[in-house]
């Protein structure tokens, strides 16, 4: 706090260029001005620039003496002029006072004002404002109008010569404007900052608030004009003065406001007026969502302008009381504690915020730089970012995760943590560079790579799953089924080339699936990379070295391609005159024969996605399976299969009863009409595909139209169907033979 003995006080300001400006602070009949000295304190780099700014200080302490002799005094450098005051503002929204030109040349020359009166006049000075409706205008010498409606337009260049005080605005972070004149005269400058702000006008009582406070600043205005140019002093209460004082008072209110976030969402607070020039906000803990409908955004504001009311009668009823934010934030207006070093918090500020640029940029460099340890970061669906290393050793590169995140930097608690969390990753990444640069990198967790091997790829399969690969569960989950038959406690310890090969022959030879079947060569392949990517983990987290499936020789699963089983047109026919135990199952099979959708498509089919235009059906959906939209064309035995819509909505399903898993009634379905083929549902999607392929169909139009995502896979088909062309060809040789 300022001391009552120590009216002028120096200060310095940091400019970008590393030399501080030196300006004075004022303090004088309860108000605070600035006037810089253009003196300039620059780098001590050598004795020359300390030699320096010694100098310079001496005569930015020679000039703050000055000042606190003139203040003690009572002299002022003034030259006695005369003001016009244009009518009140308040007595008519739409007169707008204004002097040309003209009028103020003529009396300049006559010693006249604009009413006509005599006086001692030197040059004029002033300007005059006006109001109509909600917008002000500033109006200039040269008879130029500025206009402030909602946004207030900040004057640049020098103040006009004739213009002792130049109301001006600064803008502030939170989008309001803080009002300060800018005095001008005799040489001299300075400013003077009136605790009056304009805020966004975003209500109509924002609107009639801004109002008030430009008609409260343009009277002060008025007063500090005759104290500067005509010398006058306010000691007593004046009428204009209780006028001021009665605007004040009126303009104590609750307003509710918004501010935006960083996810894009935007916060709503209370901004209070109390007293005399006294503010303070207030959170109301209420959030408009982006992603919420506007009436959702209604509803909130009106709950928010209930807790208005509710502070607005508490400030009518005097039982208003000041709150204090979690963080300890005091109201806008209050003196800070005078034990406070308003420098030394600066400074500090200053320093976080220059430990946060260093890791930022740190964090750049570090992506650019071909360290063996490299920081990474993922961007997370809820916004934070996981923070893990990259490790490339010898051409091998692995992946520490190490569960740090950093979270959207909404606020200087946000900063502060994101900081925290980098210094963690910096050390640890030290100590992963010290472990590669020693040579113990190779050294594992000995205490984790007892682990069963079936209890990691339970971890590896949640892994999966939360990362958002749902087709893991049931991968991993087959794994599981076939590691536990045949060794439920081996270890990853145990994890080597003989082991893997065992495995492999086990489920060649021995393993029995759930459709009690040895599981195809295919399906090998496929249970030997899902290990590969559980031991890929493994190694990742430090637990094992190497990857044993790497070194397996798959050469016997090779060449085993996966048997499409399919139906003849004749083996079709003879199901559709078969009758089935459900007939909503034999439907929706027939259906899939004709369309070559996926059971999972199928029992999600809605009847919005059936789209009919003139005599054309197509079904439009997004797959299921590769995610990837799907647009089929339905022909008439398609549509045959299809249920009656009836009063079905277009929420509701096409296939509503077909259930979620057991389809056991179509083998037996399929062995009442007489075929032997092992028939499943899926067999339905492999029948549609050969049947468009052996009527000509050719196989890019086929593979769009069971969305395969790749024409190769569709390709197998096109094998099963070169086949029969050859069958078909060879029967030639038996119609001839003699």
């Amino acid at each position: 706090m300022r001391s009552n003995n120590e009216p002028v006080r120096i200060r310095y300001k940091d400019l970008a260029n590393g030399t501080k400006s030196i300006y004075l602070d004022t303090y004088k009949s309860g108000k605070r001005s600035y006037e810089f000295l253009k003196l300039y304190l620059l780098p001590e780099d050598d004795d020359k620039a300390k030699a320096a700014n010694a100098e310079t200080l001496q005569k930015a302490e020679a000039i703050k003496n000055q000042r606190v002799q003139e203040i003690l005094s009572g002299k002022l450098k003034t030259v006695k002029a005369s003001l016009e005051h244009p009518a009140s503002t308040t007595t008519s929204s739409k007169k707008t006072a204004r002097v040309s030109k003209k009028e103020k040349v003529g009396s300049a020359k006559t010693g006249k004002s604009a009413n006509g009166k005599e006086s001692e006049v030197n040059e004029v000075v002033g300007a005059v404002s006006g109001r109509e409706g909600h917008q002000w205008k500033f109006i200039d010498d040269d008879g130029e109008d500025r206009a402030i409606d909602g946004t207030i337009k900040k004057h640049r260049g020098r103040p006009n010569k004739r213009e002792a005080v130049t109301l001006r605005f600064k803008n502030l972070a939170n989008g309001s404007k803080s009002l300060y004149f800018d005095i001008y005269y005799n040489g001299e400058r300075k400013y003077e900052f009136l605790k009056l702000y304009i805020n966004p006008e975003i209500t109509e009582a924002d609107k009639q608030n801004n109002a008030l406070v430009m008609e409260t600043a343009e009277r002060l205005k008025e007063r500090k004009m005759r104290e500067v140019v005509n010398g006058e002093t306010f000691t007593d209460p004046s009428d204009e003065l209780n006028q001021v004082e009665k605007v004040e008072e009126y303009t104590s209110s609750v307003i509710v406001r918004s501010r935006k976030m960083r996810n894009g969402d935007r916060s709503l607070f209370l901004d209070i007026y109390y007293g005399k020039g006294q503010r303070a906000y207030e959170s109301v803990g209420l959030y408009l969502r982006k992603d919420d409908s506007e009436e959702k955004h209604k509803e909130i504001w009106k709950e928010a302008e209930k807790k208005a009311k509710e502070r607005m009668k508490a400030l009518k009823d005097g039982t208003f009381e000041k709150r204090v934010g979690r963080r300890g934030y005091k109201p806008h207006g209050e003196d800070p504690d005078a034990n406070v070093d308003k420098y030394k918090e600066y400074l500090a500020t200053k320093k976080v915020k220059t430990e946060i640029a260093v890791a930022e940029t740190e964090r750049k460099r570090n992506s650019k730089t071909k360290e063996p340890v490299r920081i990474r970061f993922k961007e997370l669906a809820n916004g934070n970012k996981s923070v893990y290393l990259s490790i490339n050793v010898n051409g091998r590169r692995t992946y520490d995760y190490l569960r740090l995140y950093l979270i959207p930097e909404v606020d200087a608690a946000a900063r502060e943590q994101n900081k925290q969390t980098m210094q963690a990753v910096y050390a640890i990444k030290a100590q992963r560079i010290m472990s590669i640069t020693n040579g113990i990198a190779g050294l594992k967790d000995k205490s984790r790579i007892k682990m069963r091997l079936v209890d990691w790829l339970e971890i590896f399969r949640d892994a999966q799953v939360e990362r958002g690969r749902q087709s893991a569960r049931n991968w991993v989950n087959s794994v599981l089924n076939a590691v536990r038959e045949h060794s439920p406690n081996v270890t990853l310890a145990e994890m080597t080339k003989e082991y893997c090969n065992g495995f492999m022959v086990f489920l060649l030879n021995d393993y029995i699936t759930y459709k009690h079947t040895h599981p195809s060569k295919s399906t090998v392949m496929n249970y030997l990379k899902c290990l590969k990517a559980a031991f890929n983990m493994a190694i990742e987290e430090e637990i094992m070295d190497d990857n044993p499936v790497l070194r397996l020789r798959m050469d016997v699963l090779k060449g085993g391609g996966t048997k499409r089983e399919y139906l003849t047109v004749d083996e079709v026919k003879r199901l559709i005159d078969t009758p089935c135990k459900r007939e909503d199952i034999k439907a929706a099979f027939l259906f899939s024969c004709f369309c070559g959708l996926r059971i999972s498509d199928v029992k999600s089919l809605k009847w919005k996605n059936i789209i009919t235009e003139g005599d054309k059906t197509r079904v439009e959906i997004l797959q299921y399976k590769t995610k990837q939209p799907l647009y089929l064309p339905l022909n008439k035995q398609a549509l045959r299969w299809m249920p009656e819509r009836g009063s079905a909505s277009d929420e509701d399903k096409v296939f509503p009863t077909l259930p979620s898993k057991n389809y056991d009634c179509i083998p037996e379905w399929s062995r009442a009409a007489g075929i032997s083929k092992h028939v499943t549902y899926h067999v339905s999607r492999h029948t549609f595909a050969t049947m468009e392929l052996t009527m000509g169909a050719d196989l890019y139009t086929t593979s769009k139209l069971l969305g395969h995502t790749e024409v190769r896979t569709t390709q197998i088909y096109a094998k099963i169907i070169n086949k029969k062309k050859d069958e078909a060809v060879s029967l030639l040789d038996s119609a001839f033979e003699e």
